[in-house]
């Protein structure tokens, strides 16, 4: 079959360890998904009220409003509706959604190698302690821990961290780009993506390595070194000393191995600079999402296309390419790959066949026993639905050869001849029948010419059936954590609870005090419980909800408020230690007269991946430009040529003789995060935004009675700044994605 998913790193252990960056976690939903959940705390609310009516009525209880139990549970189906169609709509948000699995943890002091353990796995037993596979808990560990599931399976990894714990809390921390890599060779700094160690990627190193440097008396691994100058002299990053009686007295120790690390970002002696021992480091690592199942019930982001059934006596081919032999309704388990439902049938999803243009992915995935034994993921993009199976377009596959050895056949349509029917055929060489050999084959007829396609029935595959799954380009989908779905499935348990606790009570009738009814503080207890988590969730929703992707706040700009808004961005000034809690926020008219300038975000601006700059009306986004902000610091990502998207479809194609946070600052213009397309005289001006920061500005236009003000062209073009399509925001926003590291 083919769904619709997002491809995203699943757990390939039950070993999975899931972490934060330094960050804060925040999490990000759309508008709907805020109406919806007010929806749900309205309905809650009257479930509440009315079941403390219920148990106040007593022998009045034909009376109370235990009698709108109806009219309650029509409210209630309503909502779940919503809900079940919102649930198969939600997609795993890319950065607070995926997982990182724990690949290896080196214990120190045990007396064991780390570089053997991890190598080849020499020391561990067939079972270490639980406390080894975790780094979060002081539990009992005497033994590295090496998850050989990643290990086999590291050509699916795409990053990986290196990360540094004392006191089981992390102290620092190396982010990988972990595709095309071996577990030997991720490990190097030309793939450094993000480390605490601000330094690294710019300092010079003479080794950088897992394995370090190792000769008869030295056993330096995942060695982060920087300079050799003599034992005295030697200084770096990072350093598994793996043997107790090392050449150097920086080396040597009771115990072995020493997990040695600059707490500075700076590289540090090893003799005499700021320099800590750690009880252990962790390698995480996230995989490319080859996840198995297509379940678009569950939010993953994905669709089912279409599930080709075997032996069922109907051609697979042709039901795929123009739905040949399907009956108008197919059964259930049709559509579905997950149980063992009743299914006589192929099932081709007209709605995404007549969509093919929007495809971005599509995912081919076989089950036997319905669990997935084998899959490829193909690139979508300007494709056909008969074009994209093809070896050119393979991005992934279980099938690890299937890029690399020849094939000869490689397509929907395969070999079809009078005597043949080969379709979704992945060849390799015909050589004779009894030679033949290739991956995958949907043999479409029952007396094919070789032995090895003949059967009883028809359509045989080596492994059935196939599913094949596509992600959309839409951009309106929605998003949403895990966290979120679990929320909605603890929300329709206890809604279903409620719901029969309600039914219980209408149908007690005199009997009112020995039901359910009587459980009630019971259910309220449940209620409270989601109403609070739903409450808390509620407040930590952020900013940009076309994403759903973790973004901070780092700075609000608050128009006509009297106070430098460039200033305030720049260093602070005019901010008072405290402000408001209306200027942490923008969704909300609550009260505030101050800017925000988030300092934890500004100090930490090396570890900024993307910035969001987003203008207000009415606390309504209006417009917004989205930058890359990788090797930028807090003055300079600002810039035309960071740019990725833009509501303001021309920023990147027309020219611009202003674009900068400094803008056009001269003893008369204050003219600050300006992105201006053209200088004509005051009467000819014209772009996209400026913050005016005074009240008093050359031309007419920047002219206003409190300052400052925020100028936004309401059009994609550049607009005149006197006589275009030009509107006044009440604030703009920067919002921050910090690279997603441990």
């Amino acid at each position: 079959m083919f769904a619709i998913r997002d491809f995203r790193a699943k757990d390939r252990t039950p070993n999975i360890v899931t972490y934060k960056s330094d960050n804060k976690d925040k999490t990000i939903t759309t508008r709907l998904q805020k109406t919806l959940a007010m929806k749900l705390l309205t309905f809650l609310a009257v479930v509440v009220t009315d079941i403390l009516l219920c148990q106040g009525a007593g022998e009045d209880y034909e009376e109370t409003a235990c009698l709108d139990c109806q009219q309650l549970l029509l409210k209630q189906n309503k909502i779940i509706n919503q809900l079940s169609v919102k649930i198969q709509r939600l997609e795993a948000s890319p950065v607070t959604g995926e997982e990182w699995t724990l690949a290896f943890r080196g214990t120190a002091y045990i007396g064991k190698s780390v570089y053997a353990a991890y190598k080849d796995g020499t020391g561990i037993p067939s079972e270490v302690e639980p406390g080894c596979k975790q780094v979060t808990k002081p539990l009992p560990c005497n033994n590295h821990y090496r998850n050989l599931n990643v290990f086999d399976n590291w050509d699916k990894v795409k990053e990986v961290a290196f990360v540094v714990y004392s006191n089981y809390q992390k102290v620092k921390e190396i982010l990988f780009d972990g595709t095309s890599t071996t577990y030997m060779t991720w490990f190097d700094k030309s793939r450094v993506k993000f480390s605490t160690w601000k330094q690294i990627k710019t300092e010079t190193t003479n080794v950088f390595s897992i394995a370090g440097d190792i000769n008869p008396v030295l056993m330096r691994t995942f060695f982060v070194n920087n300079f050799y100058g003599g034992c005295p002299a030697d200084k770096g990053w990072f350093v598994a000393v793996d043997r107790a009686d090392g050449a150097c007295a920086w080396e040597k120790a009771s115990r072995f191995p020493v997990f040695k690390y600059s707490r500075q970002s700076s590289p540090e002696n090893w003799n005499t600079g700021d320099v800590a021992n750690a009880d252990m480091f962790a390698i995480f690592v996230k995989f490319y999402d080859t996840s198995t199942q297509a379940r678009p019930s569950l939010g993953e982001g994905w669709t089912l296309a279409f599930r080709g059934t075997a032996y069922i006596g109907k051609s697979v081919y042709a039901v795929f390419k123009d739905g040949t032999g399907i009956p108008s309704e197919v059964e259930p388990g049709c559509k579905q790959v997950t149980k063992s439902l009743s299914c006589n049938n192929h099932y081709r999803n007209t709605d995404v066949f007549d969509k093919w243009d929007k495809v971005k992915e599509v995912s081919f995935i076989l089950h036997s026993n319905y669990q997935k034994v084998k899959e490829i993921l193909f690139d979508g993009t300007d494709t056909t639905y008969m074009n994209w199976f093809d070896k050119s377009r393979v991005k992934f596959s279980t099938w690890k050869q299937i890029k690399t050895n020849p094939t000869n056949y490689f397509s929907i349509a395969g070999d079809i001849r009078p005597e043949l029917i080969r379709a979704f055929f992945i060849n390799q060489n015909y050589d004779g029948c009894p030679a033949d050999k290739g991956w995958f084959v949907a043999v479409d007829r029952a007396d094919g010419p070789c032995s090895w396609e003949k059967a009883s029935r028809f359509p045989a595959k080596d492994r059935t059936p196939n599913i094949v799954t596509y992600k959309s380009d839409n951009k309106h989908k929605t998003t949403t954590t895990r966290l979120q779905e679990k929320l909605v499935m603890k929300l329709l348990t206890f809604l279903a609870v409620v719901v029969t606790d309600i039914l219980l009570c209408q149908a007690a009738g005199e009997d009112y005090e020995e039901t359910a009814c009587l459980d009630c503080q019971q259910l309220l207890l449940k209620q409270n419980k989601i109403i609070n988590q739903l409450s808390v969730k509620i407040q930590r929703l952020e900013a940009n909800p076309a994403t759903g992707e973790e973004w901070t706040l780092a700075f609000r700009g608050t128009a006509y408020i009297g106070k430098s808004v460039y200033a305030a961005y720049k260093d602070g000034t005019g901010i008072p230690s405290e402000v408001e809690p209306g200027c942490k926020q923008v969704t909300k008219p609550l009260p505030c007269n101050n800017h925000y300038r988030n300092l934890n975000v500004f100090d930490n601006w090396d570890k900024v991946k993307e910035v969001a700059f987003v203008v207000y009306s009415n606390y309504q986004k209006v417009k917004e430009i989205l930058f890359d902000g990788t090797s930028t610091n807090y003055m300079t990502w600002f810039d035309k040529s960071k740019v990725k998207f833009s509501t303001w479809k021309q920023i990147k194609t027309e020219t611009t003789n202003a674009f900068s946070i400094a803008g056009d600052i001269r003893p008369d213009l204050m003219r600050t995060f300006f992105v201006n397309n053209f200088y004509g005289g005051c009467p000819a001006d014209k772009g996209w935004f400026v913050a005016v920061d005074r009240a008093d500005g050359a031309c007419a236009w920047e002219k206003a009675s409190r300052f400052p003000v925020f100028k936004y062209a309401r059009q994609s073009s550049p607009e005149n700044w006197n006589t275009g399509d030009v509107a006044n925001a009440d604030m703009f926003a920067i919002f921050v994605k910090f690279y997603d590291t441990p």
